[in-house]
């Protein structure tokens, strides 16, 4: 269940994190002890996207993500595909490729991979290639041209892609089978689902369920951070399932994506900062503030960290709970 509401307790609660102490006569303290009384107040009435504008040296940033198309608001989801890697995509059946031979002339073949999956090279014979790699289907046909052409060099590509059909689960707008290219990637699959629910599709936490095996996914890495392994390509028969939006980290102020993150068990501070696209440069980084809620889930307790040394100091690369809030203040202009 996510917390809407937190209820701040006015002195920081001792922990066992490495902290960061305020003195007494600190700008920071002078300048923004009215601000932490009104956040107080306010957080309690309309919880931490108003309270982000108390924190000294905060300017909201207008979301470039708030569009029609982006429903949930956070990630767009048109994001540009990447090319088609020779080591990752799978060859099967159906798939139009080009083998390209540089011998005593030039030689180019297109060819479909049959259904049983096989080539058929003329003056070679055939070669078995489903299931492999294009990189591994060019050392495979290598190694028997060569037994033809002394000294030959090859060249194996994609020319077309073969369909594929692929479940798509949960939260999505119009659940069902969808059919794509094999060159397709989780994303896709998405957009063809009708794309995200309004405050119900969470982004992070995707499973694959692939032959017994289950395959993380996570759309918020890939589209931030352009992290492609978070975004996998699909194999036919796939089932890809988008949870409901659960529990939640926010992050707010001195970072270029400020708002609301999917929470994912085992997810450190640092994990949340880079999702946010890392610091600006006007932040503070000896006073990131943490609210965080108490075992009776009413009341909340503070602690600062001082992150000087991000990203290569983990001291204060905490373990981050469910409801989270971080504060991350700006220089004062």
């Amino acid at each position: 269940m996510i917390r809407s509401q937190l209820h701040i307790v006015s002195t920081a609660a001792r922990t066992s994190f490495p902290t960061k102490t305020i003195p007494p006569h600190s700008p920071i303290l002078s300048a923004g002890i009215l601000a932490v009384y009104m956040m107080s107040m306010v957080f309690f009435l309309s919880g931490p996207d108003t309270v982000a504008q108390f924190i000294p040296g905060y300017e909201r940033k207008t979301k470039e993500f708030d569009t029609p198309e982006n429903s949930k608001g956070d990630v767009p989801l048109n994001a540009v595909e990447l090319s088609v890697n020779d080591s990752a995509y799978v060859v099967g059946p159906n798939d139009q490729l080009n083998l390209s031979i540089f011998a005593d002339r030039f030689y180019s073949y297109d060819m479909i991979v049959s259904s049983n999956g096989r080539i058929v090279i003329p003056l070679i014979g055939e070669v078995f290639v489903k299931d492999r790699t294009l990189a591994e289907v060019a050392a495979l046909c290598r190694t028997s041209i060569n037994t033809v052409f002394r000294n030959a060099e090859l060249t194996v590509s994609l020319i077309r892609a073969r369909q594929i059909k692929v479940s798509v689960t949960g939260a999505v707008k119009v659940p069902g089978v969808v059919t794509m290219p094999a060159t397709g990637r989780v994303s896709e699959a998405l957009q063809l689902a009708g794309g995200v629910v309004r405050d119900t599709t969470a982004l992070r936490g995707i499973s694959i369920q692939r032959n017994g095996t289950i395959i993380p996914a996570d759309m918020t890495a890939y589209l931030r951070n352009g992290d492609a392994a978070s975004n996998p390509f699909l194999n036919g028969g796939d089932i890809v399932h988008f949870p409901r939006i659960d529990e939640r980290v926010s992050v707010f102020g001195a970072v270029d994506y400020e708002g609301h993150l999917d929470y994912r068990p085992g997810d450190r501070l640092y994990d949340y900062i880079r999702l946010s696209g890392g610091f600006r440069s006007s932040v503070f980084l000896d006073s990131v503030q943490i609210v965080r809620f108490k075992v009776d889930n009413q009341t909340t307790e503070n602690f600062y960290l001082n992150l000087s040394g991000f990203p290569e100091d983990q001291a204060p690369n905490i373990v981050m709970h469910p409801s989270d809030l971080v504060l991350v203040r700006a220089i004062p202009k």
